[in-house]
């Protein structure tokens, strides 16, 4: 019986860290999915200048910072644990994988969808410098 409870403890964290990973997954494929729409909607007479970038942006520090902050949880209770088998090469592969994942991510949720953001924003700057040089071209 104690046994049958370990598995299922075993079970239930892996099963709620699996659905917190697929969240972060999907977070950055939505991002990504949603950046090429992006240049369309860009309009810099918004009241904080960039038509709602800023707000995404926050957003995505918010969660990598949340991210982050869980992988110092994590941190603390992976060296705090007395680990089995520590000597084997595996075990200190696995130890440095759950280790390293939250950090990884963290950077993750900011960098992937902030260089998706970043190259829309460009090509929308781009474009728009250009239209305002024919104009100009035209006017003189």
């Amino acid at each position: 019986m104690n046994k049958q409870r370990s598995f299922f403890g075993f079970f239930l964290g892996g099963f709620i860290s699996g659905m917190g990973l697929l969240s972060i997954a999907a977070v950055i494929i939505l991002y990504l999915r949603f950046a090429p729409s992006l240049q369309y909607t860009l309009d810099p007479g918004d009241p904080d200048g960039n038509r709602g970038i800023k707000k995404l942006g926050d957003s995505l520090w918010f969660f990598g910072s949340l991210i982050g902050a869980v992988g110092i949880l994590l941190s603390i209770h992976m060296f705090g644990v007395s680990w089995t088998y520590m000597h084997k090469q595996y075990v200190q592969l696995i130890f440095l994988f759950w280790v390293s994942l939250p950090y990884i991510l963290a950077i993750s949720i900011v960098l992937i969808p902030g260089l998706a953001v970043r190259r829309q924003v460009s090509n929308y700057k781009s474009f728009r410098s250009d239209q305002l040089k024919q104009e100009k071209a035209r006017l003189y």
